[in-house]
């Protein structure tokens, strides 16, 4: 759950919020929101990789390898999306 629905989630449980009102309070958080908030963008690849040895390796190992590197970088990426890391 990103902030700002943790942020709303919040409006709406208050008791002393009325539907309505955390409605409003809402929609102005998000239009705030998408006013001022910056893509994140990555200075660098989040994956970058040179093997030296890879014209000394058996073929297909530099492209096995480039894949198993991939999975864990996309789990990885999931895991501190969900929270879990």
């Amino acid at each position: 759950m990103s902030p700002l629905d943790q942020a709303i989630t919040h409006l709406h449980a208050d008791p002393r919020l009325t539907d309505d009102a955390a409605n409003k309070i809402s929609s102005v958080l998000r239009d705030l929101y998408d006013a001022l908030a910056k893509e994140a963008v990555p200075a660098v690849p989040a994956l970058a990789c040179h093997l030296r040895a890879a014209s000394v390796l058996r073929p297909g190992v530099p492209q096995r390898l480039a894949a198993l590197l991939t999975d864990m970088n996309t789990e990885l990426e999931r895991l501190v999306e969900a929270g879990e890391l």
